[in-house]
């Protein structure tokens, strides 16, 4: 036997081998320690601040709420609530409506139709917004006009006498009917009784 053939491994021993080490490289891969996946974050949602006051996104808004607190006093409060016109930079007039509530402190809005005038008001410019008969605001100044309150246009409540002869006067159906045709009496139909005269006897004077 020469030198060569002592060192040659036979082919099964090298199978063998290459079994055992693909066993051990296995064992090493599962028994090194998995660090914990990181726990899912939900994505952090920050509300606008114009969705915070009642309001829809709306580039023409921005900084609305903190210029409506400077001016605020000088909107016509009612029962917590006012109603105003808000200038549009593009149009150059009050072409934004909205009604601020007052609860606490704290102001939230909502827009509202753009109003009415007012037909016999005496004003061309007066303008009404009606939810109900007690919130009744009015305003007194052109849209196109800047008002002393700009960029606000503040409406304030309704006279008595314009909201009567708007909405009219819940008591009309009540009313008694005036047709005089309606409130005819025939007295020839009803039995008159007259008082007999009284007699007295007459006493002649004596000079």
């Amino acid at each position: 036997m020469n030198s060569t053939d002592s060192r040659t491994i036979p082919a099964n021993k090298v199978g063998l081998i290459g079994g055992l080490l693909l066993l051990v490289s296995l064992a090493f891969t599962f028994t090194q320690h998995q660090p914990d996946p990181a726990p899912s974050v939900a994505p952090v949602v920050v509300e606008s601040k114009l969705h915070a006051v009642g309001l829809a996104d709306n580039v023409d808004w921005e900084g609305m709420p903190e210029l409506f607190a400077v001016w605020s006093e000088h909107a016509g409060w009612k029962d917590g609530k006012a109603q105003f016109a808000y200038w549009d930079q593009g149009y150059r007039s009050y072409s934004y409506f909205f009604e601020a509530t007052r609860v606490n402190g704290k102001v939230r809005f909502r827009s509202i139709p753009e109003p009415e005038f007012i037909e016999g008001s005496g004003s061309s410019f007066a303008l009404i917004y009606v939810s109900d008969p007690e919130t009744c605001m009015v305003a007194d100044t052109d849209l196109k006009a800047e008002s002393p309150e700009h960029p606000f246009l503040f409406f304030k409540p309704m006279p008595v006498q314009w909201s009567v002869s708007r909405i009219g006067n819940p008591l009309e159906h009540e009313r008694v009917p005036t047709d005089k045709s309606r409130l005819k009496v025939d007295i020839r139909s009803m039995p008159v009784d007259l008082p007999k005269p009284e007699l007295k006897a007459f006493t002649p004077v004596s000079h």
